[in-house]
């Protein structure tokens, strides 16, 4: 619910409206209008990493959700497009979801911090739970990102395992 710039970097193989590119201000707490993608051509899914999260040490997130200035979503409501993915060392991934839909944009609250995300969309992991250094929302089919502007990037620790010495402010 901080500035997290400390401890998470967002990258994305997508490209992006320059007016709104920054990808570091998706982790600095201030939650305003940071990313868009470029809708116009169409900007293909297919094999991307749509947001990549690099932990400053190996994590175990329950949630990730992704919050929007805009109503319009940012990868598009495609069938079984997205899974979010973990990996240690950037190479091998482990899917973390099935298959899935964008999950549909709602008011969320983050777990950790009780924060109000008015216009969300919130991913829960739910296999091959463990603490990862990367993770990211990966695009396997040909389908087309949409053009809404993300403003931040919120996680969910799972508390049960979270150590908050390996974090100090």
């Amino acid at each position: 619910t901080i500035n997290k710039s400390s401890i998470a970097k967002v990258t994305s193989d997508l490209s992006m409206v320059t007016a709104n590119s920054n990808l570091a201000a998706l982790t600095d707490g201030l939650n305003t209008a940071a990313v868009q993608f470029v809708s116009t051509p169409a900007q293909s899914l297919l094999n991307k990493e749509l947001l990549k999260i690099e932990l400053v040490r190996p994590t175990q997130l329950a949630t990730i959700y992704i919050n929007r200035t805009t109503g319009v979503e940012a990868f598009g409501p495609t069938p079984n497009a997205l899974k979010v993915q973990g990996s240690n060392d950037d190479i091998s991934w482990t899917d973390l979801t099935a298959a899935m839909t964008l999950p549909v944009s709602a008011t969320n609250v983050t777990n950790n911090g009780a924060i109000t995300l008015a216009t969300s969309n919130k991913f829960t992991l739910t296999t091959n739970l463990g603490a990862y250094k990367y993770y990211r929302i990966y695009g396997f089919t040909n389908a087309n990102t949409g053009a809404g502007i993300i403003s931040e990037i919120y996680m969910d620790v799972n508390t049960a395992v979270y150590q908050a010495s390996f974090y100090p402010a």
